[in-house]
């Protein structure tokens, strides 16, 4: 049985810091993504899991289309993927 860790929310630049302090790291910039993609990509999400995900990222990546931009991926059910490429930076 998977045990909830603390639920999101609003934090500021102290508590950042302070996560990072505590976990001995630093978080890593992925890019920059639109809003309303990865609303959309998250609506997907929650018709096609049961409730649970893995998370992963790139960041820097080469476009096929040129530039660099950041890749969010989820891993689903079934070893389904769902993937947002961010911005071209």
């Amino acid at each position: 049985m998977t045990v909830l860790n603390t639920s999101y929310g609003i934090v500021d630049s102290e508590y950042i810091k302070d996560v990072e302090k505590h976990a001995v790291k630093k978080f890593t910039r992925i890019g920059v993504f639109d809003l309303e993609l990865l609303w959309l990509m998250l609506e997907l999400v929650c018709k096609e899991t049961s409730g649970e995900v893995e998370l992963f990222s790139l960041s820097d990546t080469e476009m096929p289309l040129g530039g660099k931009a950041g890749l969010f991926m989820i891993k689903c059910d079934d070893e389904e993927y769902i993937a947002l490429a961010g911005l071209r930076e």
